[in-house]
């Protein structure tokens, strides 16, 4: 049977709808779902500019829950590059989210007395969640550094105390062994 060139060469399937960098499928889905979650609040945004915080923006922590993974699953060590992605869509949210708002605001008109305490109030709660969200993500990043540099510390301890039992279990043992040869030799 001769040889061709044709069994060797590689033909192109479709195109993938994946960047280059989402290779696991762990990464396919959460990288799908992000898109997914993107045009659905950019959607939301568009139609409607009474949108919390968090309700227009991307948030790890509910992506992973909804996703079926463990929320620590996105963070700069593990998915660097959907932490990238989701900062990167939530810059394009915000974006869309002032333009947004500033279509909304006409000018020539005053606004009213009560229309400026509803958006004084408005703007509190929402500095008030803004607030609380870096906050929630400063003590998530602080925990995670700590607790990886506790936990190996910790094993490092517990392994070293396990090896100080065993060494004096032998101690014990020895001297056990000694105590009871000087007792059969007093006795004699």
């Amino acid at each position: 049977m001769p040889v061709t060139l044709e069994q060797f060469r590689k033909t192109k399937g479709e195109p993938s709808n994946f960047p280059c960098w989402a290779v696991s499928e762990t990464t396919r889905k959460l990288y799908t779902f992000i898109i997914e979650n993107y045009n659905q609040i950019k959607l939301n945004i568009e139609n409607s500019s009474n949108l919390s915080p968090r309700d227009r923006q991307l948030i790890a922590r509910r992506i992973a829950v909804q996703c079926g993974f463990s929320p620590s699953i996105i963070t700069d060590r593990r998915q660097p590059n959907i932490v990238d992605l989701i900062k990167e869509l939530n810059a394009d949210l915000a974006i869309v989210f002032k333009s947004v708002s500033a279509k909304k605001w006409q000018s020539g008109r005053k606004l009213t007395k009560e229309e400026l305490i509803k958006e004084n109030k408005n703007l509190k709660t929402e500095n008030v969640e803004l607030r609380k969200l870096s906050l929630g993500a400063f003590a998530t990043a602080i925990l995670e550094s700590s607790i990886l540099a506790d936990t190996r510390s910790y094993t490092l301890t517990i392994d070293k105390l396990k090896e100080e039992i065993e060494r004096q279990k032998t101690v014990i043992d020895n001297q056990a062994e000694q105590n009871r040869r000087y007792m059969e030799s007093l006795s004699k």
